[in-house]
């Protein structure tokens, strides 16, 4: 079966292929959230790829670390998906678990002219 990229996780489709990503929304999504969990210097050729989320863990549950961390994905979204215009971005705490953060990004892709969200629930 065709696509354009493998599926992550990987998982098995049809023997003895992986199951691929058969639209754009679905690489746009998989790569924008590719490219918010990788830490820079993870990516091999560009160590300035990526938001690095973990660098955050130990940060107090504050407002100024979502501020940063906002500003870290808009910068890394400009510069390597600048067809992806960040429409609306937010970060809160889980309000039942305080080692969770919800982060929601409402996106428009130019190209495809497609409106998506890509919600994360990342632990702390």
């Amino acid at each position: 079966m065709s696509g354009f990229t493998p599926k992550l996780p990987l998982t098995l489709g049809d023997a003895p292929n992986f199951q691929n990503i058969q639209d754009i929304s679905g690489l746009v999504q998989q790569n924008l959230k590719n490219l918010i969990l990788t830490a820079p210097g993870e990516r091999l050729m560009d160590g300035n790829f990526g938001v690095g989320l973990r660098r955050y863990l130990f940060e107090q549950n504050l407002g100024s670390a979502y501020g940063d961390i906002s500003a870290k994905i808009e910068a890394q979204v400009e510069r390597y998906m600048p067809f992806v215009e960040i429409d609306e971005l937010a970060i809160t705490p889980d309000g039942e678990n305080e080692n969770l953060i919800h982060i929601a990004i409402e996106y428009f892709v130019s190209p495809t002219s497609e409106q998506n969200i890509l919600t994360l629930m990342v632990r702390r």
